[in-house]
C-alpha cells in the first residue's frame, strides 16, 4: 500500500482507534504496537509501544504487546480491524476461563483465524 493501513481514516478517525473505542471499556489498558513510526498520537487513551522485532509481522507485534502488558489475560486484535466486537471479546474470554484455556481464536465455518482476534493468558 505504501503506507500504514492502521493510520488510514474511516469517517474522520484512524482505523486503529476504532478497536480502542469498542474494546477500551472492557479492559484496564489498551496497548498499541506500532512498527513504522507512523503513529504519533491517539485521541483515545492507550499505551503506544514500538515493535521490539521490526519486520517480524503479526507475531512480533503480538510478542511486543504481551511483553508490554501487565495483565495475565490479553485480547489481541490487528490495528486495521475497525469493526471490533465487544461481544466476541467477552465470549472468547468467558470460553477461555470456563475451559481453562491459554489461548482462544475464532473458528468460522471451519476456517481458523489464529492471528486476529486472539485471546491469550499468561501463567
Amino acid at each position: 500500500m505504501g503506507r500504514s493501513k492502521c493510520c488510514m481514516e474511516l469517517s474522520g478517525r484512524s482505523l486503529f482507534e476504532y478497536p480502542l473505542l469498542a474494546l477500551g471499556r472492557l479492559y484496564s489498558q489498551c496497548i498499541v504496537v506500532e512498527n513504522e513510526g507512523s503513529i504519533n498520537s491517539c485521541s483515545v487513551p492507550c499505551i503506544l509501544v514500538q515493535d521490539r522485532i521490526a519486520g517480524a509481522g503479526p507475531l512480533g507485534g503480538i510478542y511486543t504487546g504481551l511483553a508490554a502488558s501487565d495483565s495475565w489475560l490479553n485480547f489481541v486484535i490487528a490495528a486495521d480491524m475497525p469493526y471490533a466486537s465487544p461481544q466476541l471479546a467477552g465470549a472468547m474470554e468467558a470460553y477461555a476461563l470456563r475451559n481453562k484455556l491459554d489461548i482462544v481464536y475464532p473458528n468460522i465455518d471451519g476456517l481458523l483465524e489464529p492471528l486476529s482476534p486472539l485471546l491469550t493468558a499468561r501463567g
